[in-house]
This record gives structure tokens, sequence and C-alpha cells, in this order.
């Protein structure tokens, strides 16, 4: 079981981070060299995946309480939100990388990845929003 805890999650975290960044920048100015952003590009996706496989499955397993503390009328409305902010923020990052002719192969993956990551905490979400509907 992966915890935040972890050390291979707070690796992953932090070059999440930086790799979201750097898909909005232009980062071909600042390598000069090919083979230096093709290393570059595929340990930021490499790790982004890591950190949204990780995240997902341990929102997944918490989706069904997602709301719980949040909303007071019991809707389902905060988790949606937060659902359709990464959906945007992926198409946003695919948006970018489509403006610079496909050059820029992280904010493909990065894009990909939020898009994938919400229709799949939106999968959980749908099911304890059926299940909570049945009490």
């Amino acid at each position: 079981m992966i915890m935040f805890n972890s050390l291979i999650v707070k690796i992953s975290g932090w070059l999440t981070g930086v790799a979201l960044v750097f898909s909005f920048l232009d980062y071909y100015s600042i390598f000069r060299s090919f083979h230096l952003i093709f290393i570059f590009e595929v340990v930021l996706s490499v790790s982004f995946s890591l950190f949204l496989i990780s995240f997902s499955f341990i929102i997944g397993r918490v989706a069904s309480n997602f709301d719980e503390g949040i909303s007071r009328s019991g809707k389902k409305i905060p988790a949606f939100i937060f659902i359709l902010f990464l959906l945007f923020l992926g198409i946003w990052v695919l948006w970018e990388h489509f403006l610079y002719d496909g050059r820029r192969l992280l904010s493909f993956f990065v894009g990909v990845e939020l898009v994938v990551v919400s229709i799949f905490i939106f999968y959980f979400w749908l099911c304890s929003f059926f299940k909570i509907g049945e009490k």
C-alpha cells in the first residue's frame, strides 16, 4: 500500500510540481540540447504518472467520504467541482501542447494523465453518489 509519507510519493510529488510548472513554460529555449530535453520530459512524465496513480487510488478509496465534511446539504457538488477543475486543467495543458505544434511532449503527457485521472475519480465519485442515493 502506498502512503503519502513514503519516499516514492514525496519525490514523485515534488517532480509532479516541477512537471506542472514546466508544462506551461517554453523549456526548449532553456535547454539547447535535444537529448537533455528528451531526458527531462521522460523523467518528469514518469514521476507524474507515479504520483497520479498513487494519488488517484488514495482518492478512489476515500471517494465515498470526499464530500461528507464539505457539503452540509448532502449534495455532491464540491467533489464534482474538483473533478471539473482537473479535467479543465488537463484540457488546458493539452491545448498548450497543440499550440506549440506538438513539440512539447511533457505537456501532452501531463494533459492526458490529468484527463484520465479526472475520469477515474469521476467514476469513483459516481459510484459513491449512487451508493449514497440508495440509502
